[in-house]
């Protein structure tokens, strides 16, 4: 009877959900179906043997050999859907937390799946050798101190793993961008499980170990959204102050209508009294990030101001000192006289 309702559950229960999870956008749960699916069929067969059983008389040790068989059988697949199970959380983690890099992803991914599937069968192991009646205790305390000695052996790795970890969940960096790690500074172009390799910009190649770049600073270049100018322009000291003021309100014109400067923020000031020259501060962002760039606007933005001091009759002062000597007067005994 159990065997005649298990088939009209699968072919029209199941079929109805399994139509229902089809219809919706989100592919988890097709692929929670697909994993439990297989595994149900069977424990419906093994829990309908199991119900049997009470209505049927056997001797005290087949009874008991009978029901740890099928105790077995249905740990097993109870396991099995939670090994099943274990692609379905590989799935979600891919989806959710790694993204920008594949190549690492996938080795984590991989890495994170397989010591649960290791997990999950030593753990239907131990509870199948306890239904049998075995003694687990000195399996276990073997489990425990294996499991130090390894991870005593492994110190280094496992951290390793864990700062790789760490800088992928929290989206620290990805392959390509430009960051500053301590005294190191370069392009990303690889993050492995152990390590992150860096190329600086003389081409040198860094391996830095993942343990060590999570307790370092980290400065993100790539992740600007605008990158500052400061600027400090520094004009002679016979400059007057209207031509200060019409420099400053020439330059803040300039960056007002260049289309690559960000306009939220744009600061120009007569800042100091320098000890060559009137400091006049200016402070601003470009639109854009990346170093080339970066330096073709700072060059001509560079090239405009110079223009317009040009063209005020000013001129930037440089580095100098003015010597002032006192005149003195010889006599002829050869003293001098003030």
């Amino acid at each position: 009877f159990l065997l005649l309702l298990q088939f009209f559950l699968l072919k029209y229960i199941i079929r109805y959900v399994q139509n229902i999870i089809q219809k919706t956008n989100n592919k988890i749960d097709d692929k929670i179906f697909e994993a439990i699916h297989y595994p149900l069929r069977y424990l419906f067969i093994l829990l309908s043997f199991y119900l049997s059983l009470n209505f049927i008389h056997f001797d005290e040790d087949i009874r008991s050999i009978l029901d740890r068989v099928l105790n077995s059988l249905i740990i097993v697949l109870i396991f099995y859907s939670f090994f099943n199970l274990s692609k379905v959380l590989s799935f979600i983690f891919k989806k959710t937390s790694f993204k920008g890099n594949a190549h690492m992803a996938n080795s984590i991914i991989m890495l994170l799946e397989k010591s649960l599937r290791l997990f999950i069968l030593i753990l239907a192991f131990v509870i199948l050798l306890q239904e049998w009646g075995y003694n687990i205790g000195a399996f276990l305390a073997s489990i425990g101190l294996g499991g130090i000695a390894f991870a005593m052996a492994a110190k280094d790795t496992i951290s390793n793993f864990f700062g790789s970890l760490v800088i992928i969940s929290d989206k620290t960096y990805s392959i390509g961008d430009w960051v500053k790690i301590g005294d190191i500074e370069g392009v990303v172009e690889d993050i492995g499980i152990r390590s992150t390799k860096i190329r600086s910009f003389a081409n040198t190649l860094f391996i830095m170990p993942n343990s060590s770049i999570t307790s370092n600073t980290i400065e993100n270049f790539s992740k600007m959204n605008k990158r500052r100018i400061k600027l400090n322009i520094s004009l002679i000291y016979d400059t007057s102050n209207e031509s200060i003021k019409a420099i400053k309100k020439e330059v803040i014109s300039l960056l007002r209508e260049h289309k690559d400067i960000h306009q939220d923020l744009i600061l120009i000031n007569f800042n100091d009294f320098g000890d060559s020259g009137l400091n006049l501060l200016c402070y601003f962002f470009t639109k854009s990030t990346k170093w080339d760039e970066y330096l073709n606007i700072r060059e001509d933005i560079h090239l405009q101001i110079r223009d317009i001091v040009e063209n005020h009759k000013s001129d930037f002062a440089y580095p100098s000192q003015s010597l002032y000597i006192q005149g003195t007067d010889i006599n002829t005994k050869g003293k001098i006289k003030k």
